[in-house]
């Protein structure tokens, strides 16, 4: 391994904190993190402390030299600003002092501060990395969710906010959009420090060789169905439980909803719908399980939909891909970027309950088809690993650290 002595700093959200030389946290995205840089390199990571939390898991860190700066807690934009500008002179003393020390700056959005953080990079003449994860028009709930002038004031906030990202850009070493979605809405000119990258979320050891199902279904046979994510308005999950009800109107099928809910109104809001659709028996809500269990669970179904008005890349398709289960998804975020229709997954035309249904049925009348796509899925899947992906991001971090 090469041997290396960089300050590597990582402006990241998602609560985090090391204990006893590992990192728990409630992100996937450290998976990805804690593989930056080469043997000897500093990791110093800036992000709020971690709360107690269920669904924190614990990640074994890989580096001789990590290090945890706390960061006052926030859980969205409105708490981040408030907070800052309370503690404005201390917080921009630590931001100062890091920045000011580190080698290469790497920052994930949408997060709050990013245009902060980016004019004392530029102060002090520091490369920065950005990687962004997710639409912050179509992924905001709060955008979403609201009407009338309260909507339009949304509008323009998120306008300005993209305006201020795009000329941040100008000034970025790398930029690693996870979809031309992105590249599309933030007017990134395609050069050669720009690579679309789908955010690895799964080791090597979690793909299994080759397709281990009989893929014997038909219309006749019972039909078990996951969805894992969020429980929010943009994971279009309304939608795929009315597929659902049209669904077993004339076939046996079984819906699994695992995670947890961001706002309850919205969990109540699923509940009743599913009493409504008469689908106690039909759809169940499971809750949250932890990655380590999730990855495992897949195993258990017949098929994978994802359902999304809005994505980044879901980390649930590559999941999905890595245990050899079929997938329907629909073409939002990053999923066309990294999947084709027929070849390695079945994308819906929109996310509507009648694409979804229909992609349904499909996977029923073609168990034919299925290994073929279910082969392509597992082979796309290893090009997306946390160490091969890590290995491609490190060389790239060595030419900006030249």
């Amino acid at each position: 391994m090469k041997r290396s002595n960089k300050n590597l700093l990582i402006f990241l959200s998602p609560p985090c904190d090391l204990v006893n030389e590992s990192l728990i946290t409630d992100s996937s995205w450290y998976k990805f993190a804690l593989n930056f840089g080469n043997y000897g390199d500093n990791l110093n990571i800036i992000s709020p402390i971690l709360k107690n939390n269920k669904n924190a898991f614990k990640i074994k860190q890989k580096k001789l030299c990590i290090r945890k700066i706390n960061h006052f807690y926030f859980n969205s934009f409105k708490s981040y600003y408030k907070k800052f500008f309370l503690n404005f002179f201390k917080t921009m003393r630590v931001y100062c002092k890091e920045i000011k020390a580190a080698d290469v700056i790497i920052y994930r959005i949408p997060n709050p501060g990013f245009t902060i953080i980016n004019l004392i990079s530029i102060f002090f003449q520091k490369p920065v990395i950005v990687f962004i994860s997710g639409n912050i028009i179509y992924q905001s709930d709060s955008f979403l969710n609201s009407s009338g002038i309260k909507k339009a004031f949304f509008k323009v906030f998120l306008k300005i906010r993209i305006k201020l990202h795009q000329l941040m850009f100008l000034y970025s070493s790398y930029i690693f959009p996870v979809s031309s979605e992105l590249v599309d809405l933030y007017k990134i000119n395609k050069k050669s420090n720009v690579v679309i990258l789908r955010t690895p979320v799964i080791s090597s050891k979690d793909i299994i060789k080759e397709p281990n199902k009989t893929f014997n279904y038909s219309r006749n046979n019972k039909l078990k169905i996951i969805r894992a994510c969020w429980l929010q308005e943009s994971k279009g999950i309304e939608n795929l439980i009315n597929a659902i009800k049209i669904l077993n109107n004339k076939y046996t099928v079984k819906l699994d909803i695992y995670g947890d809910a961001k706002e309850e109104d919205y969990k109540s809001k699923l509940e009743n719908l599913i009493q409504k659709l008469y689908l106690s028996d039909n759809v169940k809500l499971k809750g949250w399980i932890s990655n380590s269990e999730l990855i495992n669970i897949y195993d258990n179904y017949d098929l994978h939909v994802m359902s999304s008005k809005s994505e980044g890349m879901p980390r649930v398709c590559v999941e999905s891909s890595s245990r050899g289960l079929p997938q329907i998804l629909t073409p939002v975020g990053g999923v066309n970027d990294f999947y084709t229709h027929m070849y390695d997954a079945y994308i819906c035309d929109d996310y509507s309950i009648d694409s979804i249904q229909k992609g349904i049925l499909w996977f029923m009348d073609n168990p034919e088809a299925l290994r073929r796509i279910v082969s392509n899925s597992i082979e796309n899947a290893k090009k997306s690993t946390i160490e091969e992906v890590s290995a491609r991001f490190n060389k790239i971090l060595e030419k900006v650290l030249l």
